[in-house]
């Protein structure tokens, strides 16, 4: 039932895998990622 998610203050800095994050979550409608890392990240699938 997440609607909203705000991960502006999340460190993905070190994160190498993304794969099916937000696959699940067929109800989200508003997401802040503007302070996503995603340089190191090498698998985004299904995310």
């Amino acid at each position: 039932s997440l609607t909203s998610l705000d991960l502006s203050n999340f460190d993905t800095s070190n994160v190498t895998a993304m794969a099916s994050m937000f696959a699940t979550c067929t109800n989200l409608t508003s997401l802040n990622l503007t302070s996503f890392n995603t340089s190191k990240v090498t698998n985004m699938q299904g995310m």
